[in-house]
């Protein structure tokens, strides 16, 4: 390796040479102080460079520093992220670095870029998909047939910033509910959502409170809403239509003051 490589790439120095993968706990050695991985180290006999035995020892230094000493830059620093850190929080920061590649969240799109990329990319390409509205009226109009699946997704452009809700009804009788939002995780944290709904006579009502995701990435995962099919079936209105209400707030919001407001204007 190159020495502009080595100093541009520090970590392809602490890769195991069978599976490539970052050195992350133990490090062993063959008889001429070559090193692999714990989790290769038991399916390779020889060492896969110089072709001597392994002997057991450890590399105890390496384990150091890997650990502790050394900082590392991002692997998206060429693309702007400015984060040194060591090796076991950097790991970390790569999953969710604001610099790394997205793929668009609408079905069918192939397209792909950076964090900040991605909003302007929805708000000019998916404009027929972004809403501006603070309050948001959903209809599961197929709601009747539970063995069909069936989902819905909608942008919501609110407080300066980009939301990506997603619906989700499973055949198996589970509902799906999450909103994600597209930024840092940061500033996700500052962000909850309400789900409103009520019966056509307005004697029953229910109201769900969620935190908004940032796993951009990934819709529904384990920390977004679900609900029983049955437990919704009680909402649906005479004409076999799921009517719902969904408001994102900034965190110093009143669910009970949303929902009297909205619930005259929203459910008729």
């Amino acid at each position: 390796m190159a020495a502009e490589d080595i100093e541009a790439h520090p970590l392809k120095l602490m890769e195991c040479p069978v599976c490539y993968n970052v050195f992350q706990s133990k490090i062993f050695m063959c008889i001429q102080g070559h090193n692999i991985c714990e989790t290769c180290r038991p399916n390779v006999i020889n060492c896969p460079i110089c072709r001597n035995e392994f002997t057991g020892a450890r590399n105890h230094l390496v384990e150091q520093l890997l650990t502790k000493s050394l900082q590392y830059n991002c692997k998206y620093k060429e693309y702007g992220c400015p984060d040194k850190l060591p090796l076991h929080k950097i790991q970390i920061h790569q999953t969710s670095c604001n610099f790394r590649l997205y793929q668009c969240l609408v079905p069918l799109c192939l397209w792909e870029g950076r964090c900040m990329e991605l909003k302007q990319h929805i708000i000019s390409m998916h404009r027929s998909s972004v809403s501006t509205s603070k309050e948001t009226l959903f209809s599961d109009r197929e709601y009747s047939n539970s063995e069909k699946d069936y989902s819905d997704f909608l942008f919501i452009d609110l407080f300066n910033e980009l939301f990506a809700y997603f619906y989700k009804r499973e055949h198996t009788g589970k509902i799906l509910f999450d909103v994600i939002y597209i930024g840092s995780k940061e500033n996700a944290g500052n962000f909850r959502y309400l789900l409103a709904f009520q019966n056509e006579d307005r004697s029953k009502k229910m109201q769900l409170v969620s935190n908004v995701s940032a796993d951009i990435k990934k819709a529904f995962s384990e920390k977004c809403l679900s609900i029983d099919y049955s437990t919704c079936k009680q909402f649906v209105r005479y004409n076999g239509i799921l009517q719902y209400f969904l408001k994102i707030e900034k965190q110093n919001w009143k669910r009970n003051e949303i929902f009297e407001e909205v619930k005259d204007k929203v459910f008729k």
